[in-house]
């Protein structure tokens, strides 16, 4: 009889991982008694956290397989389910934008003789979507046509398919990057005329340099959940006309309040700046402006920073800067090895760092 199970391969945070088993595929697969569409157990992958009340969130989430026999075209398709938390119906939240990318394996048994492998989707790299909540609004696409499965159409072959579903995990170009910026209806034109502008702010914040920033509730509340529960919730700066931030440095904020009226960044930002404003985004969970700050902390990567880009990746768990910086010590170990900056790494390592240092060095990142 055929079984389907779910587990969970990384719970520990984002980016997240979940693999589900669908044991005995084949029997799903008999064009004359078709069963159109498998769903998988709910499963929870962990939520930025409310950071008004220190809760720690998870969303919930369903996959579902469904099989097509549309003419020529008998295939697969994968689609991810958004199921409504009690916390987003409390919110009224109808929505979240999530970052996906479907794995497939196959395990096939010949007689006493097992065979594993992955093998090409039509479709591997990752997208990002604003799903709505409910079976009616899944969103995915054609993973591979049956036939990929099954050698010669031999659908009596035992096979197991495992589908990996990675959440939260960024891979995209520069121009996906550009693309990804949210466009709020409210601030969807440059505001940049009131930036730091004393007549348009009614919040002032202030530095240990002494310096001040101006700026709108209104536009830093619209543009971040993290100032929405800042000016709406339980914290003290809610009802200060001047807020101190203490520890971080006035041409880090300033550039992420930027951020926020222009819809662009500041193009006079060296690297020290983005790694300040890529900190500051992470921090105040800003998803897009984490995006844009680290695609261009990438593409300044060099023997000078790699090792702080590497760091920074591993800190914050950002897939991108991690892989970026795995990709260039695996491509440049000979020049990087005996340097300070290999050093530093090495001391700042913890096990499960140094694993993924050792695997990149030896095998390269074809698993990243």
């Amino acid at each position: 009889m055929s079984t389907v199970y779910s587990a969970v391969h990384n719970n520990s945070g984002l980016p997240f991982i979940h693999t589900w088993v669908i044991k005995e595929f084949q029997h799903f697969c008999d064009k004359q008694n078709l069963l159109h569409f498998i769903i998988s157990e709910p499963f929870n992958s962990p939520a930025p956290s409310d950071s008004n009340n220190n809760i720690k969130l998870e969303y919930i989430w369903r996959l579902v397989a469904d099989i097509e026999n549309i003419g020529e075209d008998f295939s697969l398709y994968m689609y991810i389910v958004a199921l409504q938390t009690d916390f987003e119906r409390e919110k009224e939240l109808n929505d979240r934008i999530s970052t996906f990318k479907f794995k497939v394996f196959k395990n096939q048994i010949h007689g006493n003789m097992n065979s594993f492998e992955e093998f090409i989707m039509f479709n591997q790299n990752s997208f990002t979507h604003r799903t709505k909540f409910g079976i009616k609004n899944a969103h995915g696409g054609k993973l591979c046509k049956i036939n990929q499965l099954f050698p010669n159409n031999d659908t009596s072959i035992s096979t197991d398919i495992i589908i990996r579903v990675h959440i939260n995990e960024v891979e995209k170009p520069q121009n996906d990057f550009k693309n990804s910026i949210n466009k709020s209806s409210l601030l969807s034109h440059s505001l940049e005329q009131f930036f730091n502008n004393p007549y348009f702010s009614d919040v002032t914040f202030t530095f240990d340099c002494g310096s001040e920033l101006k700026a709108s509730r209104l536009v830093l509340a619209a543009k971040s959940t993290y100032f929405m529960n800042m000016f709406t919730g339980e914290w003290t700066e809610s009802n200060q006309s001047k807020i101190a931030i203490k520890g971080v440095k006035y041409e880090y904020y300033k550039a992420m309040v930027y951020y926020f009226y222009n819809g662009s960044l500041d193009s006079g930002l060296n690297f020290d700046a983005l790694m300040g404003l890529f900190s500051e985004a992470d921090m105040c969970q800003i998803e897009d402006l984490i995006e844009i700050a680290a695609n261009k902390i990438v593409e300044m990567i060099s023997n000078d920073n790699w090792h702080e880009i590497l760091l920074m990746g591993w800190q914050s768990n950002n897939n991108y800067l991690k892989k970026a910086g795995l990709k260039f010590v695996h491509e440049n170990w000979v020049n990087i090895k005996d340097t300070e900056n290999m050093k530093f790494i090495i001391e700042n390592l913890n096990v499960e760092w140094m694993e993924e240092l050792m695997s990149v060095r030896f095998f390269g990142i074809s698993n990243y």
